[in-house]
């Protein structure tokens, strides 16, 4: 949520507000001394959470002596987005509850902000968890302060900044299939982080461990994107690879992104992903300033490398010992990432190598249709492809073997036993 040119002020003259307490000051100047909040977005509006305030939003308000980070009257006040439903580029705000007020004496305070608001900050820090990415809006740390501010001159501009670093994805399928089953998940990462709103500092949380981050998932126009708001590369958490694990119908596809590449706070670091027959592909497209996307903030970053990879690995055919049973379909072993292997008694006939023990699957098949076990070339065929390629095994070949498939290489190795 971009909430930038953010504006809080005293409004001056005959102007009163529900709640509000007029002051006296020099005989008959009249002087409203309660801080009224407009809140204004001039962003391309992409999606709600990043750059439009949203129905109910609330941030925390606190007035410090200036210079200082003594609190002087406002300590965490909340002040409510007055939306009563969507999202508005422009909104106001207005005290949820106590309504925060100027010092009557003319004296100057600094006002300091943040977002989400939280009843449990205490003298101006929050904690915040990012593990759970289905809601961004409740985990777009934000903050902004506004020095000098009275009744003298009582206009405070705000402007907001993400504090935090977003990892936006976008996926396509080279073959145009689709990926609306698209799931992906940052491996070990620390998801809990303490921000100082009075001196604008963000801090690891004793304690935290490393988890895995589901991040959130959605259509865009003629592709799917995934998003994570994660915590920048700071103090106690310093830049590692990071892995990322897709899943896509019935399969896992492993990636990462390089420890070169270090997550800056307020940067939104943008891929561009596409699922292939062999693998997925991750390019860096660049670094943007989340609050304002140009070609200018363009940065070109590296892209992780990338496998594909597979929940599971069947045996299939009247050559395998079950023969056309394909729910009793010989199971492949996992040696590793990479690596899949089983010993089977290998009769005279054909095989394939299905991803599940059902019909509805993609395949591994030999680059040619009806090869013998010699041919170690092999393909990924997509469910609904109209290609059925089988390697055909001649009775002189016929015993035990070791079948050892190579999925990084694609290529299968067939050894018989003596």
């Amino acid at each position: 949520m971009n909430k930038s040119s953010f504006m809080l002020f005293a409004m001056a003259g005959a102007m009163t507000l529900a709640s509000c307490s007029n002051e006296e000051v020099n005989g008959n100047d009249t002087k409203n001394a309660q801080l009224q909040v407009v809140a204004n977005i001039a962003l391309p509006q992409t999606r709600a959470f990043d750059d439009q305030w949203n129905a109910g939003d609330q941030i925390g308000i606190y007035t410090l002596k200036a210079g200082t980070t003594d609190i002087d009257a406002a300590d965490n006040l909340a002040y409510r987005n007055t939306l009563t439903e969507g999202s508005a580029a422009n909104a106001n705000f207005a005290p949820a509850g106590k309504a925060a007020n100027l010092p009557d004496d003319g004296s100057k305070v600094d006002v300091v902000s943040y977002y989400p608001y939280s009843a449990t900050a205490a003298a101006g820090v929050v904690e915040l968890d990012v593990q759970k990415q289905d809601n961004q809006a409740a985990i777009d740390l934000l903050g902004a302060k506004a020095e000098g501010v009275s009744t003298d001159a009582p206009q405070a501009v705000l402007n907001f900044k993400h504090k935090l670093t977003k990892i936006y994805m976008k996926a396509t399928a080279e073959d145009g299939s689709s990926l609306s089953d698209l799931k992906a998940y940052i491996k070990g990462m620390y998801t809990k982080v303490s921000y100082s709103a009075f001196v604008d500092e963000l801090s690891m949380v004793s304690g935290d461990t490393k988890k895995d981050v589901e991040m959130r998932s959605a259509d865009g126009s003629g592709f799917r994107y995934v998003e994570a708001i994660v915590l920048p590369n700071i103090d106690g958490n310093d830049a590692a690879t990071r892995n990322i694990e897709f899943e896509h119908n019935g399969m896992v596809y492993k990636a990462a992104i390089s420890a070169d590449v270090k997550f800056e706070s307020g940067k939104k670091y943008v891929y561009n992903v596409t699922f292939t027959a062999t693998g997925v592909k991750i390019e860096g497209a660049g670094i943007t300033n989340w609050e304002e996307v140009t070609g200018d903030d363009v940065v070109v970053v590296p892209g992780g490398e990338a496998q594909y990879h597979y929940n599971n690995i069947y045996a299939f055919g009247d050559a395998t010992p079950n023969g056309w049973s394909i729910g009793e379909a010989v199971k492949f072993d996992k040696v590793d990432d990479n690596t899949y292997t089983a010993t089977f008694a290998i009769n005279a006939g054909e095989m394939k190598f299905p991803l599940n023990n059902d019909w509805g699957c993609d395949w591994i098949m030999p680059t040619e249709n009806g090869v013998g076990l010699s041919h170690s070339a092999c393909m990924l065929v997509k469910n609904g492809d109209s290609r059925d390629y089988k390697w055909k095994v001649s009775a002189d070949e016929a015993g035990t073997y070791t079948i050892v498939l190579d999925v990084k290489n694609m290529t299968m190795t067939a050894t018989k036993s003596e």
